[in-house]
């Protein structure tokens, strides 16, 4: 199926909008890359006939410059993943509580308060705080872009319309870069930071006109009909097939919170209704056994996203191609903006088709030959090597480890974890983001080139982490096809295709082991498995329902008189449940239960207002 299938007008407006908030996040991360040699003191760049003293900015007592040291650059620089990692680590529970277009409102206006703050900026220290404030808007973008295409992208799409995400921000990077070329100079440098607040004013002004509610949160939050309408909206088609998907997001909560809530022994029937409002704290996440795999793979592939380098060359480019080529430096660094843009758009159309995993593989694969190449590059000041393996880096980068794993964290998440998961995953990414962007200019002055063989290392360790923990999502609709038997895979022939104990496999082949156990695995041990599924059906009921079984009634009859000598016989088999749980409050009155099943704690309930519980088969 091609992945432009099912693409509407308003479906790709409505990610477009939604990306407004990962573009203005690449310019933030980029706006000081260009100008930093100005901006800092270490190189003045006049304009010729117009003194700073003459300009704007010098007669309204804006200083020409902030004087910082390479430590103090690399502050300045970093601590806007500070601020990332404080906003990515809150937003999700402010996306599950508000909505994701609420919440993406709310970080506009704080990238619009702090790109001013930026652009009035005369103090290194003002520097840092508005550097910190549009930082606590872009985790909070980070994470609810990803998590608003992953909700509303249809399935042969989710590739494509995620690579979204990573092509906003290469394009707010080539953005920046492209207005650097006509203000990195003494005079213009604070329009690269005033800029970023006419975007952000821009973006607002769209999201209250045009911007449209993720319709899985409406579903989730009670406001079905709202989803359908939504979802019709965005992606067309006939009613009836908007209205079958979102049935289908409450089903899949719905079953398992039923799953859940039978684990605790006493949830169920009014359990249902409430299911799908279910959600999962970022402590919950981090603790439960039940999200291991997605946290494995969230915080693995996050991390090694940032630890291969990238940010060396967003952060400290310029400063970098300075050394080697001083008179074409930005732009040279430009160049490489357009090629990450333009490679990022050429790969979205393949990630659906090719897969995640081979292209996670590939492009680690390359990453490791090209920071190879810039490192013998940079140290023997080989201008050649130094622009292939740029060039080689980014467009590798652009292809795989870019923009696949913020798409991969919601393929291989639970539902109602998706929110925590992206917002543990964005943490990470922006603490791994800081310790590259902090400590990169010292080690970079002290080693020079050869720093670059530490990321080679860590590309080797990407290859094994990618090899090893993370599963294919191509053409998967839930997490448990993702993660299903084998890691996903079940194959024909192995020995035990996933079952349980003697219970048979996940298909109808045989088995290699029915050599070995002829008639407990293969198709014997399912066909015992399938004959015996009637002996394991129990559907519950809880106690708060028990009384809906009697007649209405008969049922006044019986609470009025509340006699133990006329007690209503309830035969839950009868009704088609077998089993009883304890959730809720009986009547004062006594009351006999058939049943295939009852919890401890149902059975101390009904014998505490005098009832009987009697086993049936």
């Amino acid at each position: 199926m091609s992945s432009f299938q099912g693409l509407t007008p308003e479906l790709v407006a409505s990610v477009a909008l939604i990306c407004l908030g990962s573009l203005q996040f690449g310019y933030h991360m980029a706006e000081l890359n260009s100008p930093e040699l100005i901006l800092s003191c270490r190189r003045s760049v006049p304009i010729e006939g117009t003194p700073y003293q003459d300009s704007w900015f010098g007669k309204h007592e804006f200083v020409q410059c902030i004087p910082m040291s390479p430590s103090q650059i690399g502050l300045a620089t970093s601590i806007f993943t500070i601020g990332g990692l404080f906003g990515s680590f809150y937003v999700g529970h402010l996306a599950d509580k508000f909505g994701r277009k609420n919440t993406s409102i709310l970080h506009t206006i704080i990238y619009a308060i702090g790109s001013f703050i930026n652009g009035m900026s005369n103090s290194f220290i003002t520097l840092l705080f508005g550097r910190f404030i549009v930082g606590l808007a872009a985790g909070s973008a980070l994470v609810i872009t990803s998590l608003y295409i992953n909700e509303v992208a249809p399935k042969n799409a989710k590739g494509l319309l995620g690579s979204m995400n990573q092509l906003s921000i290469n394009c707010g990077i080539l953005f920046t870069q492209l207005l650097s070329l006509k203000w990195s100079n003494d005079n213009q440098w604070r329009y690269l930071l005033f800029m970023a607040s006419g975007l952000a004013v821009l973006n607002l002004v769209l999201l209250f006109v045009y911007g449209l509610e993720s319709p899985v949160w409406l579903a989730n939050n009670g406001r079905s009909n709202e989803a359908f309408t939504v979802l019709h909206r965005i992606r067309g088609g006939s009613y009836s097939l908007a209205t079958d998907e979102v049935n289908s997001w409450k089903n899949t909560s719905n079953n398992r919170a039923v799953q859940d809530e039978e684990a605790d022994e006493y949830e169920s029937g009014s359990a249902i209704d409430s299911s799908s409002k279910r959600k999962v704290t970022v402590k919950e996440y981090l603790t439960s056994p039940e999200f291991k795999n997605s946290r494995t793979v969230a915080t693995g592939i996050l991390v090694l996203q940032q630890f291969d380098g990238v940010n060396s060359i967003i952060f400290y480019g310029v400063s970098i191609l300075v050394t080697i080529f001083p008179n074409h430096a930005i732009v040279i660094n430009c160049l490489i903006s357009l090629v990450n843009v333009v490679i990022t758009f050429a790969s979205a159309t393949v990630v659906d088709k090719l897969g995640r995993k081979p292209l996670l593989l590939t492009s680690v694969s390359m990453l490791c030959i090209s920071t190879i190449l810039m490192a013998f590059g940079i140290m023997t000041t080989n201008s050649l090597l130094s622009i292939v393996g740029t060039f080689t880096y980014i467009t590798f980068f652009a292809i795989g480890l870019g923009p696949i794993p913020f798409l991969l964290v919601g393929e291989v998440t639970q539902p109602i974890a998706k929110a925590s998961a992206q917002s543990w995953g964005t943490s990470m990414n922006w603490l791994a983001t800081f310790l590259v962007g902090y400590t990169f200019p010292i080690l970079i002055h002290k080693f020079g080139g050869a720093i670059y063989f530490l990321f080679s290392f860590m590309c080797v360790v990407s290859f094994w982490f990618i090899k090893q923990y993370i599963p294919e999502t191509k053409g998967k609709d839930s997490y448990e096809q993702v993660w299903g038997a084998g890691k996903g895979r079940v194959g024909k022939h192995r020995k035990h295709p996933g079952g349980r104990g003697m219970a048979g496999g996940q298909h109808h082949h045989r088995t290699n082991l029915d050599k070995y156990h002829p008639g407990y695995f293969g198709k014997v041990g399912m066909r015992y498995f399938h004959k015996q599924n009637a002996h394991f059906w129990k559907p519950e009921i809880n106690l708060d329902k028990l009384w809906t079984l009697v007649d209405e009634e008969k049922r006044d009859e019986y609470l009025k008189s509340a006699s133990a000598s006329a007690a209503p016989v309830i035969d839950t088999l009868a009704h088609g449940y077998g089993k009883v749980l304890g959730k809720g409050r009986l009547p004062e009155v006594p009351v006999i239960v058939k049943a295939r099943f009852v919890s401890k704690l149902a059975e101390e309930k009904i014998r505490a207002v005098g009832g009987v519980v009697e086993l049936i088969a």
